[in-house]
């Protein structure tokens, strides 16, 4: 039996609305910092319809994997 994955979902409020646009050039800017990062299976971004919460979903392959990138310094 395989072992299940764990689903992390982070949003946090944007200082001021961002459009799709703008949204997906920021992700992508972020994007390598989460490839090849142990653990973590995939990831997807998240935007609210009304541009003022971003957020991701990561799937991660353990918890003990996701809490050693959720740190004190992480938060």
């Amino acid at each position: 039996m395989e072992e299940p994955l764990i689903t992390a979902i982070v949003q946090f409020g944007l200082p001021k609305p961002v459009s799709l646009e703008e949204a997906a050039k920021m992700f992508e800017s972020t994007a390598p910092r989460y490839q090849n990062l142990p653990g973590l299976v995939r990831k997807y971004y998240l935007r609210s319809e009304d541009g003022r919460t971003a957020g991701g979903v990561y799937l991660w392959e353990s918890r003990a994997e996701a809490e050693k990138v959720y740190n004190a310094e992480w938060r």
